[in-house]
């Protein structure tokens, strides 16, 4: 039997990309699982099995209202607002202000309605340019994050701060790294593998940020699903998690346009790098604490991830 057998589990941010796919590793394990979404991008959820309220999760008043209604054994906190580097870096107040709201008012309301279990989601940002390769999580919190995602990443660590300080009876927290798969997001505001997909299947020409000599690591989304699960069920309260491939994804992003333009049969189309600050200049995870205490590592190579992720996107979003 499941760990999550029958247990009540509420998801915030429960309809959009990687918390569809939470939402459907926990249905899938049978648990009673509750959203809460504003819907402030897309409705990515495709079953009907589960209660939903939309509503802001950053509105405290009415979390503590739905957490004590709901009356949940676990609450997975995914409620964010997101984009990519180009946005973020001139939008940081914005993004601070948004994200700090969601990444505090859950853990308030978990506190209020004594919820046994609470798995914060924080990211790769938080950590500062002189800790990125092979990042490892006590460094999470030291030196300066990069400037490209600073309102971003602040708002993600104070949100760890808040879930460790609150005194929850159970809290761990994940650091996910750059998430792609199915039901992402191609829309302005959208992260480097969406982003690069669209420009390729759409664009004549296919500008990109950047050099094209940064590194990036890539974590496909159900891969990351199921190390939340793994997190908020074996890890130490008080723990926190990256959750990504120990650099087995890793690749610079020239070489992904040209991955993706293999798979999408766009080769003959130009590239050009536009320059610009497009944050670290390599980025990936040391996920040794995921294997050893969660008992879990990515399944998902980056070639298949991007041959699902652009199945997906050519049905979905090309010929819908």
């Amino acid at each position: 039997m499941s760990f999550y057998s029958g247990k009540r589990v509420l998801v915030t941010g429960g309809k959009g990309f990687l918390g569809s796919h939470l939402v459907d590793e926990l249905l899938a394990r049978e648990a009673t699982v509750a959203i809460m979404d504003d819907l402030s991008r897309r409705n990515n959820t495709r079953n009907s099995q589960s209660w939903a309220a939309d509503f802001d999760a950053g509105n405290i008043k009415r979390c503590i209202k739905e957490f004590k209604a709901f009356d949940p054994f676990a609450v997975f906190n995914l409620a964010a607002s997101v984009a990519g580097v180009l946005y973020n870096q001139s939008h940081n107040l914005e993004m601070f202000e948004r994200n700090i709201r969601l990444q505090t008012a859950p853990v308030l309301a978990a506190k209020e309605a004594g919820v046994p279990r609470f798995l914060q989601v924080s990211s790769v940002c938080v950590y500062a340019p002189e800790h990125v390769e092979g990042a490892a999580e006590e460094n999470g919190q030291r030196g300066e994050p990069v400037a490209a995602n600073n309102g971003y990443a602040w708002a993600k660590r104070m949100g760890e701060r808040a879930a460790l300080w609150a005194g929850l009876l159970h809290a761990v927290v994940v650091r996910p790294s750059n998430m792609y798969g199915p039901r992402d997001y191609f829309d302005d505001r959208a992260h480097v593998i969406p982003a690069l997909i669209r420009k390729c299947i759409e664009s004549d020409v296919i500008r990109v940020h950047g050099t094209g000599k940064e590194i990036r690591e890539f974590l496909y989304v159900e891969d990351c699903a199921q190390g939340m699960l793994a997190a908020l069920e074996n890890g130490g309260n008080g723990g926190i998690y990256n959750l990504g491939t120990h650099g087995e994804t890793a690749i610079n992003i020239a070489d992904l346009v040209a991955a993706i333009q293999r798979a999408t049969g766009t080769e003959h189309k130009p590239v050009e790098f536009t320059g610009g600050d497009s944050g670290d200049k390599a980025r990936w995870s040391n996920c040794s604490l995921a294997l050893s205490v969660l008992g879990w590592q990515h399944s998902i190579g980056l070639v298949d991830g991007l041959s699902r992720t652009i199945e997906w996107y050519m049905r979905e979003m090309v010929t819908a």
